[in-house]
């Protein structure tokens, strides 16, 4: 599409390509590429919310999670982890973007540093265990290269704002 206009690259902005598409070929294929956008939106927020609610199935099967998250409707669908997810979407629709990304990273630097303990403690208590592969380092060896990252998630952590500390808690 780029080759088949004369638009310059600031031109290019969200929705754009569907401009280009209208002004190229027609005003029918920029409606089809709109609509067609718009499905795949759809179709991948629903994957998502399927695969988040199916998760929260699965802890609570294993009892990490409240029983009522195991129910199942008649179909064979989580009901309550799929309510669940539309009521955190809802909630974030009144946020502004600049929040929801602040809340995005702290949530990701805190599941790093479980990642990062989780590790450790397992090179720890289970040094022994088969695996296909191993970090040619000691526990202190480890240690010493999560520092770098350990330092920016800190920093990350620190600039949260109240919004994000008591969201994201």
């Amino acid at each position: 599409a780029l080759g088949a206009s004369d638009a310059k690259q600031d031109d290019w902005v969200d929705g754009y390509f569907s401009v280009v598409a209208t002004e190229v070929v027609g005003p029918w294929l920029g409606g089809w590429l709109i609509f067609a956008s718009g499905i795949s939106n759809i179709g991948l927020f629903q994957a998502e919310l399927s695969s988040d609610a199916f998760r929260l199935m699965g802890m609570a099967e294993r009892g990490y999670l409240p029983k009522i998250f195991a129910e199942r409707s008649k179909h064979g669908t989580p009901t309550y982890g799929l309510l669940l997810g539309t009521v955190v979407v809802v909630c974030m629709t009144i946020t502004d973007l600049e929040s929801l990304i602040e809340m995005l990273n702290f949530n990701y630097s805190l599941s790093l540093v479980v990642e990062y303990c989780a590790f450790l403690k397992l090179r720890v208590s289970h040094d022994h265990l088969e695996r296909p592969y191993r970090i040619p380092l000691g526990t202190l060896g480890c240690f010493i290269l999560f520092i770098p990252s350990l330092v920016g998630i800190l920093f990350v952590i620190f600039l949260a704002s109240y919004k994000t500390l008591l969201c994201s808690l």
